[in-house]
């Protein structure tokens, strides 16, 4: 049975629920819902990309209109939210890259109390932090079967 894209979706949006950036549109609740989906399945694509980059894949991940075309793992599912994740955060961070040099250091102290390089370096470091997490993660499931998850030993198809 094939895996329905809806399923990272889901997993997508509940490890970032708490961004309201992501859900508040400033549309509808039916039109956000559907910006929301786009944008989902364009970090669909970058996840996907992404994984293929730095490992050989076991399953396939190519997928139509509503489901990819394999049945995929609940940890599979969660790898692949985790690295749309993490293309979410790398977005979010050329954003305040450039929104931060629209007001000088002051004008922002004055209006939030804080620093924004340091704030912005928080971020970045955040961000860095969570993309070797994701490398990690892409590497432990490169070393284990995907279906009975047990390690697989090293010259046989493993690292």
């Amino acid at each position: 049975m094939a895996t329905p894209l809806a399923a990272v979706y889901t997993a997508f949006y509940d490890k970032i629920e708490r961004d309201a950036a992501f859900f508040d549109m400033g549309a509808t609740l039916e039109e956000s819902e559907k910006l929301a989906e786009m944008r989902s399945h364009t970090y669909l694509k970058e996840a996907i990309s992404y994984w293929k980059r730095r490992h050989s894949m076991s399953v396939s991940l190519k997928f139509g209109e509503t489901e990819f075309e394999a049945d995929l793992t609940d940890d599979e599912i969660d790898l692949i939210a985790m690295i749309m994740v993490l293309m979410y955060y790398q977005k979010v961070a050329v954003a305040l890259k450039s929104k931060m040099h629209i007001f000088s250091s002051a004008d922002i102290r004055a209006l939030y109390n804080f620093s924004p390089a340091q704030e912005r370096s928080t971020f970045l470091r955040q961000v860095e932090s969570y993309k070797d997490e994701v490398d990690e993660a892409i590497d432990g499931y490169g070393a284990r079967d995907r279906i009975t998850n047990s390690r697989i030993p090293a010259g046989f198809g493993g690292l």
